[in-house]
This record gives structure tokens, sequence and C-alpha cells, in this order.
């Protein structure tokens, strides 16, 4: 589900009720990625939260390998897992996905420059 709106308007106060239910349960996980620390500070005692960069690099990775470690198990003729304490259902919240996005190009052009530098073995 993506919700979007102009600043203000409301979206993360109107999401909510639904990451309260997502954190509710014992087969639910609640994941909440917000590097402008708004929403997140509110979460902290009821989900996994990142705010700084290297903390939603170290959790977008934990979410990809959980997403291929199911991929896995998804049983022949099926197209989903059965949902338990041992393989919860994971709602993912992303407030100031903008934010996210920059992050991530920040990140993967340091990277590159890196690579570049690799290659023409000027590494310090």
């Amino acid at each position: 589900m993506l919700i979007a709106g102009t600043s203000g308007s409301g979206k993360s106060w109107s999401t909510r009720a639904l990451l309260a239910e997502a954190s509710e349960t014992e087969d639910h996980r609640l994941v909440v990625i917000d590097p402008k620390r708004v929403e997140g500070i509110n979460w902290e005692h009821r989900a996994r939260v990142a705010i700084y960069a290297l903390d939603v690099l170290e959790v977008t990775d934990e979410l990809v390998a959980e997403m291929h470690d199911r991929l896995e198990e998804i049983p022949r003729g099926r197209d989903t897992i059965e949902i338990s304490a041992r393989r919860p259902r994971i709602t993912v919240f992303v407030d100031e996905g903008a934010e996210v996005i920059t992050m991530a190009r920040k990140k993967r052009a340091r990277g590159g420059r890196r690579w570049r530098r690799c290659r023409l073995g000027r590494v310090r």
C-alpha cells in the first residue's frame, strides 16, 4: 500500500491503526524505516526500527535474505507459506520514502567511486 500526500497532511498519523495491528500478535512483525526519526520513535518498543543509514541497509539486507529463505520454503503448487510464530507476517513501514531513496543513491554513488578506484588500483 502506498500512501502519498503533501507534507503535514496526516499520512503517518493515519497509518497508526494499521501499524498497531501489525505489531500486536505473535505471528506478525513490524519493521519501521524512518530516517527523519519522527514516527520511528513511537514504535521502538513494538517494532524493529531503522533510523540511521547503516541500520536501514542492515534491515533491508535482512529482509531480502528472509524473502529468499521464504521463497525456498513455498510448497509446490502454492504461492505462499503458512504464517506462524516461526515465519510471521512482516509489515514494513517506510516513513519519508524520498529520504531512504536519497540515502540509497548516495551509498551507491560512493560505492561506485570506490569500485572504480579498486579497478585502477588506487584504494587506500
